[in-house]
């Protein structure tokens, strides 16, 4: 049985690269002497065993144009590999001239600059790093985001007159630092590879800080169809991405142990100016409680919260309500950023995991601008049920009662993974890629990030991409990137003045405890009232005076690939315009 140990590829080899279409394409490496190594694409399979030497080659049957495919070679998977035409350009140090150089007034490489070009791969810098066989760590195809500017440099090009821009990003997922089921390594690389431009690893009262060693432990009988966290087919994964030089083992007394790195250890492998960036990230994971009393039953519930670029550590804190808990802990995420002087920002997770938060305690926040209304957890029950609001009815309830009654300012929406389960992709697993951020800011900085977000100039999404959003004025706009064969109705929501402010205390279903949980509150039809339904890839709302807020979700016919829950469609959601009714 080949165990592939000393299989090294040749650099070309990497996740985004092309194969020449309608050509025998040859596929060779380096491995141990007398080695057998499958190559597979598509339906085709081939075999070569190394010489002496420990070299050897096999040539692929000619394939047709298409793609994305993966590539195995021995036990080396690669992603996002497309067939196509290759062209190979080659001269002298000019030819690493970016065209901005050249462009002078003309106007076409700014235009250029806002497309993105996702089957083009660029394979960049072949003269720095050489084709020859070894892992190298930095890849040498990219996928081009933007046109390459700057000496040797793939990926987005300085915006001219700092024009801001979309960045995709996630802000809540979790690594073997606390219960995710890989390394923060592996995660940030799949997040990069499918097309993300941040990411913020939240892992649950920790920080991916100092020295971290993880003890491997047996799998759990009975589960053989789980891997051992961290270990099995995570650990070989990533000894493959990265190498043995950087994957570090430790063996005592018969066990073994992986040390997890830091983020500002890894980081360096992964980020790239102006394409991708890591922000430190935590979740704040912590529960109210209230005991039982002559005239109450004993109740609590969970409440976590993430904090957004912290500098420090914050620890979780109790109390005897969800309130409480939540301003307390946003307290603390604020009196760090006056100490630091660091941009950072909190918000609520999952108000419907476990039932534990309320519309009216998340309304009544002060300093707190963001919560998910949508949660990739297929366990966080972003739809509600019978007796508890979905997060879409939340939400309304908080804007109408912060503006009309409680002269708060406005509260965004986000859509997260919530990711911690990254091997095996299907329904009932927190997996990745369900829900993020578009955040329109002028620079791939955290500071950058932060400010746009605060502002309210990004939209949450899972699954449909927005062209434009425009929110101004008196009037809410969006243009939505259609695609082939989907269809896109956008419901603009908003509550008028004047609305019935009635609601009706929802009751414990049979069999509930009583007290378990807070129980929710039903507003009336004019809270969150649907103002207007446009139907196709522009939508636009211009308000007539009496609305307090306008905000738009536009929902797709397109049915969510791996899902969090059955049935569900991927939507979008534009954060709210406040009007000029009180």
């Amino acid at each position: 049985m080949p165990l592939h140990a000393g299989l090294e590829l040749p650099k070309v080899f990497t996740p985004h690269m092309v194969l020449q279409r309608g050509m025998a394409v040859p596929v060779y490496a380096a491995a141990a002497p007398g080695e057998t190594v499958a190559v597979k694409s598509r339906d085709l399979t081939k075999s070569a065993t190394s010489g002496q030497v420990g070299k050897w080659c096999v040539k692929l049957d000619a394939l047709a144009a298409g793609g994305p495919d993966v590539l195995t070679i021995g036990d080396k998977i690669i992603e996002d590999v497309l067939v196509g035409d290759v062209w190979i350009g080659s001269g002298q140090s000019n030819t690493d001239m970016p065209v901005s150089a050249y462009a002078g007034d003309d106007p076409a490489p700014a235009a250029a600059a806002k497309e993105h070009y996702p089957k083009i791969r660029l394979m960049s810098r072949l003269w720095r790093q050489g084709c020859a066989v070894g892992p190298g760590r930095e890849p040498l195809w990219a996928i081009i985001m933007m046109p390459a500017t700057g000496r040797g440099a793939v990926g987005p090009s300085p915006v001219p007159g700092n024009e801001a821009r979309w960045f995709k990003g996630n802000l809540h997922t979790h690594s073997l630092w606390s219960d995710g089921d890989d390394y923060p390594e592996m995660i940030a690389d799949w997040y990069k590879r499918n097309g993300y431009q941040f990411l913020g690893i939240s892992d649950h009262n920790v920080l991916q800080q100092g020295q971290r060693w993880l003890e491997l432990k047996p799998p759990a009988e009975g589960k053989s169809a789980t891997p051992q966290n961290g270990g099995g087919v995570a650990l070989e994964q990533y000894l493959g991405r990265f190498g043995p030089d950087w994957v570090e083992q430790r063996e005592s007394s018969g066990k073994t142990a992986i040390r997890l790195k830091p983020l500002a250890e890894y980081r360096s492998l992964l980020e790239e100016p102006g394409r991708f960036l890591m922000i430190s990230s935590e979740e704040i994971t912590s529960s109210w409680k209230r005991p039982k009393t002559e005239t109450a039953p004993a109740a609590g519930g969970p409440v976590h919260m993430n904090v957004t670029n912290p500098r420090d550590f914050i620890p979780p804190v109790g109390g005897d309500s969800a309130l409480s808990v939540m301003q307390r802990t946003i307290d603390a995420v604020l009196a760090q950023r006056a100490k630091t002087g660091q941009p950072m920002f909190p918000h609520l997770n999952h108000p419907n995991f476990g039932w534990g938060v309320t519309a009216e305690e998340l309304m009544q926040l002060r300093g707190e601008q963001f919560f998910e209304i949508y949660n990739g957890h297929p366990g966080v029950h972003n739809d509600g049920d019978a007796t508890h609001l979905g997060t879409d009815e939340m939400w309304d309830a908080i804007l109408t009662r912060r503006i009309a009654e409680l002269h708060l300012p406005l509260m965004f929406c986000m859509a997260v993974d919530d990711a911690h389960a990254y091997h095996g992709m299907k329904l009932g697993q927190s997996n990745p890629g369900r829900g993020w951020v578009m955040v329109r800011a002028k620079n791939l900085t955290a500071e950058s990030i932060i400010t746009a977000m605060e502002a309210g100039d990004f939209y949450a999404s899972s699954g449909v991409t927005l062209a434009d959003v425009k929110r101004g004025g008196n009037q809410l706009e969006v243009e939505i990137h259609a695609e082939p064969g989907v269809t896109y109705l956008t419901k603009f929501i908003g509550t008028r003045i004047g609305y019935d402010a009635a609601s009706q205390l929802l009751l414990r279903p049979e069999g509930e405890a009583a007290g378990a949980t807070v129980p929710h509150r039903r507003y009336s039809k004019e809270v969150g009232a649907v103002l207007a339904e446009v139907p196709g890839s522009h939508a636009s709302y211009t308000m007539h005076g009496d609305e307090l807020y306008v905000r738009a979700k536009i929902i797709s016919s397109k049915p969510k690939p791996n899902a969090s829950v059955a049935k569900e469609v991927e939507c979008a959601w534009t954060q709210p315009l406040a009007g000029t009714a009180k």
